[in-house]
């Protein structure tokens, strides 16, 4: 009940009501009626309560017919004649109070300590007429149980109108929040009409506020609401004890079950007032756990543990993601009815059959039923679409490698039924694919899982997905290029079975190939040494050795530490890494190389004077390096076949006789040409005896020649060259040479140099200019031609021509005919170095007189013969011809121009015969 207010007014006019009644009792003597509260306040014979002004007097209005004052008493009680419901405000006196009660209360208005009226009443203290005050103080009563112990509003307030939040807001909140009040109303509209769910609707009532009577008795709460001790006014929080409902429809377990909702005020997970956050009926767990759906997957707008859908707990089974029926599951299904099964939820398509992103429903298994494998909800246990079969034919058996979690025909992988695709082993991205990834969007690929990497453990980017790509390139390239691959594959030729048992190139992988092992060997695991175990060895370990093949002579080099080697070091020679090695320098590839390399059962033998005793290495390093600089080094081709790879025909099988090289068989070196690859009388037929390891009639070792002392070496002779010229030089031919076929030598001069660009050895100057004379199958005389003369003019206005006596002759008018044809044919300088026999230089300035041919340069005895001038060559002479007769040149070698006059005739530059070549 609400707190009374502002009632000195009405008292006072109540007591002169009664105090004029017994005056006239008193004066008169005539006895009356007998009095009740009626006669004094109320309505007479009818209601005790006073009379309340209407809405919107004023404080000190007082209706004089019906003595109305300002109040509120016709909003708290009942009509009734009786005091007794005037104790809840006045106290319990009030229930027997007498016509004498304002004189016995002192002409004031009592009211209940328990009330806490806030304004005193004032009392009257005329013996008068008792004329009412003009100033009467209406109050508001505080901590009433009625008001639900909150401040009432001011006493004679207008009534209050219908009821909403605001007017029932005057006592407690219109939306309570106490105990589990927000979670109900949330879930009822957040309006008055959520109250009438649980409670009577006093909004509908006549009169709605005085349900407010009812405090202290237990709340009217349907739904078999037990257990409370009903002490819930806010000053009774202490000793409150809530209650629990067992009966409501709204606490089920979704399939019409009722069950006992938590206790009042207990905060719990919404969705487990009624049954498990993760429910277990039917196929809840499958969804919820394996394929991790979500609750609003199924049920529009529920969120676990925290809100449900608008149409949770209406009655009815409501599965739909966006508008009923979407899923294709019964609308509006009367709960506890049985199961039924989703025809168009997009968790349960066929990925077959997907075409511009969408693909067909499939059906699903009727709710509840365990009996079926749950990857064919969907699909086969294993699809065979994109690249799935070719995943499991390569041995990846186990569904979890790519989906976590998920096990074949059982297990779902987490995340695998959210209408994404997501791809990974451990955690999203770990396998390089785009993941999360829209369902039916283009494929991708992996680019770091542990199944695609080069063979070294190294991630690299996989193929498309679904896209028909070899098997092996789908890691590394069909050829590898990793390790000594290329070497071996490229470089020799093996294919992959030879190293890896039943490999084929670009379409099968063997067994053991994906293991995470790397597995080498031929026949049977281990076949090609312990390096290579047979349980495999870890991948991206250490590179290590093959020790059981013959392939390498039993070097084994470790795998991949010297690829940039040329390939035959890989068995032989010296078997390191050099930065610089190139096909120029393949004679490191030489057995016994430097004292490194090593021969029949790995050893170098007996080495002395860089020759060994093993008839495997013997002379190579000789040969190879050019011992001592007797000569240009020998190449690999010059006395075998060099193979195109190790496997050819012919290499690796045991014998390594030689096959000579054009150089050693003084062979022409243009099939067909008219010179001769040396100056020599013929082609060679070079031979070995592998009984003595002796070499005979090679050009190399001077089989050319007619006076060298040994033409026919022993392969592993040691002392062949000593270091020492005149006995190494004399191994070929004569120191100096006895005879020639050009000129004969002179005995006691043995610079070589004076005439050939060496002396007995290489000239490193040359080597490093390009330039590689002796043994190159030349004959290299007179160095340079300034050797013997001046090439180009010289001194002042370039006057002068000619060197030291050779030329003695030759001083004549050169200088004149040089410059002249210097400048006719545009040549600043003439350099002996490069302009040499058949240069443009020299055939336009020295081929227009002499010989351009440089066999005819020099003669065996230049003291007697004619000086070989024929203007060039015929062709050339026949093009300078003036005159009937072919040019002429008159003059003896050796004798003077006083003598012997040195003229030219018939040639196109003079016209007639020239002027006499200067006598000396």
């Amino acid at each position: 009940m609400k707190k009374l207010g502002r009632m000195e007014y009405v008292t006072k006019q109540l007591i002169a009501t009664v105090l004029s009644l017994s005056m006239v009792i008193l004066l008169t003597g005539v006895a009356q009626a007998a009095l009740d509260c009626t006669k004094c306040h109320g309505v007479d014979g009818f209601d005790a309560n006073p009379v309340d002004t209407p809405a919107g007097s004023l404080p000190t209005f007082r209706n004089i017919t019906t003595g109305a004052v300002k109040g509120n008493h016709n909003t708290h009680s009942a009509p009734t004649t009786a005091g007794n419901v005037c104790a809840k405000c006045h106290g319990d006196a009030a229930a027997t109070y007498n016509t004498k009660h304002a004189m016995t209360n002192n002409y004031t208005i009592r009211i209940a300590k328990a009330v806490n009226y806030s304004t005193a009443f004032r009392k009257y203290t005329s013996a008068a007429l008792f004329a009412q005050t003009a100033d009467p103080k209406l109050g508001t009563c505080s901590s009433v149980n009625c008001h639900f112990e909150s401040t009432t509003p001011v006493w004679g307030s207008d009534p209050l109108g219908a009821a909403d939040i605001n007017t029932c807001a005057k006592c407690h909140n219109a939306i309570p929040t106490t105990g589990s009040h927000t979670v109900h109303i949330s879930e009822h509209g957040n309006n008055l009409d959520a109250c009438a769910q649980c409670h009577t609707n006093h909004a509908t009532s006549a009169k709605p506020f005085q349900h407010a009577t009812s405090a202290g008795r237990p709340i009217a709460v349907f739904h078999g609401y037990t257990e409370s001790n009903n002490k819930y006014l806010p000053s009774q929080k202490d000793d409150r004890k809530l209650g629990y409902c067992s009966t409501s429809s709204c606490h089920d377990d979704g399939l019409g079950n009722k069950v006992i909702s938590p206790d009042w005020g207990e905060v719990v997970p919404r969705c487990s007032a009624c049954h498990p956050t993760t429910p277990i009926s039917g196929s809840h767990t499958v969804h919820l756990t394996a394929a991790e759906a979500v609750c609003a997957s199924c049920h529009k707008g529920a969120v676990k543990a925290s809100s449900v859908s608008a149409e949770h707990s209406d009655g009815n089974v409501d599965v739909y993601k966006s508008t009923p029926g979407d899923l294709g599951y019964e609308v509006d299904k009367a709960k506890g009815s049985p199961y039924t099964t989703c025809s168009t939820a997009s968790c349960h398509v066929d990925p077959s059959t997907v075409t511009l992103g969408v693909a067909l429903q499939k059906t699903s298994p009727v709710w509840g039923d365990a009996s079926q494998q749950k990857c064919d909800y969907c699909h086969t246990s294993r699809p065979g679409t994109g690249s799935h079969s070719a995943h499991f034919n390569a041995g990846f058996a186990a569904c979890a490698e790519c989906h976590s979690g998920a096990v074949e025909g059982s297990t779902l992988s987490t995340s695998h039924d959210n209408s994404v695709i997501d791809v990974y082993k451990t955690a999203q991205g770990d396998l390089g694919y785009p993941s999360p990834k829209a369902f039916g969007s283009a494929a991708g690929k992996c680019s770091t899982s542990s199944c695609h990497d080069d063979g070294r453990g190294n991630p690299v980017l996989s193929p498309t997905w679904g896209t028909t790509a070899m098997n092996c390139t789908a890691c590394h390239a069909s050829v590898p290029v990793t390790g000594s691959h290329t070497q071996h594959m490229t470089g020799v030729g093996l294919t992959c079975g030879n190293c890896h048992k039943g490999a084929v190139q670009g379409t099968t992988a063997p067994g053991s190939h994906m293991n995470g092992m790397v597995d080498v060997y031929k026949t049977t695991p281990g076949d090609f040494g312990a390096a290579y175990p047979a349980a495999g060895k870890v991948k991206g370990s250490d590179f290590a050795s093959c020790t059981t093949v013959n392939c390498h002579g039993r070097l084994s080099p470790v795998w991949g530490g010297n690829t940039p080697n040329y390939q035959c070091t890989k068995c032989h020679g010296m078997g390191v890494t050099l930065a610089n090695y190139s096909t120029s320098t393949y004679e490191q590839s030489a057995p016994g190389y430097k004292g490194i390399g090593l021969g029949v059962g790995r050893q170098t033998g007996i080495v002395t004077s860089n020759v060994s005793s093993d008839p495997k290495v013997g002379a190579h390093d000789t040969h190879l390096r050019s011992l001592n600089n007797i000569g240009k080094p020998v190449s690999c081709s010059d006395c075998h076949t060099v193979p195109a790879t190790a496997f050819i025909a012919g290499h690796m099988d045991g014998s390594s006789l030689p096959t000579w090289s054009n150089l050693a068989k003084n062979k022409e070196t243009t099939p067909g040409s008219a010179i001769p690859y040396t100056y020599a009388s013929g082609m060679l037929t070079p031979a070995y005896d592998s009984a003595t390891g002796t070499c005979s009639a090679t050009y190399c070792h001077g089989a050319t020649l007619t006076d060298g002392t040994n033409t026919a070496p022993k392969w592993n002779e040691t002392g062949y060259l000593t270091g020492d010229r005149a006995t190494d030089c004399a191994k070929c031919h004569g120191y100096p040479p006895v005879t020639s076929t050009r000129l004969s030598h002179d005995p006691g001069n043995l610079n070589c140099a004076a005439c050939h660009p060496h002396n007995g050895s290489r000239d490193a100057t040359d080597v490093l200019a390009g330039k590689d004379f002796h043994i190159n199958g030349n004959l290299e005389a007179m160095k340079y031609c300034n050797s013997c003369h001046d090439y180009d003019t010289r001194g002042t206005n370039g006057t002068l021509w000619g060197k030291n006596a050779m030329a003695v002759e030759s001083f004549g008018a050169h200088a004149m005919h040089i410059n002249y044809l210097k400048k006719r044919m545009n040549v600043t300088t003439m350099n002996s170095n490069e302009d040499v026999y058949g240069t443009a230089n020299f055939d336009g300035i020295c081929g227009v007189c002499h010989s351009r041919d440089v066999n005819d340069h020099q003669q065996a005895n230049r003291t007697t013969s004619v000086r070989n001038i024929n203007f060039g060559d015929a062709a050339h002479a026949a093009a300078r011809q003036f005159g009937p007769n072919p040019p002429q040149y008159n003059g003896i070698t050796g004798v003077s121009s006083s003598i012997t006059p040195k003229t030219c005739s018939n040639i196109d530059c003079h016209f007639k015969t020239s002027p006499i070549w200067q006598p000396y």
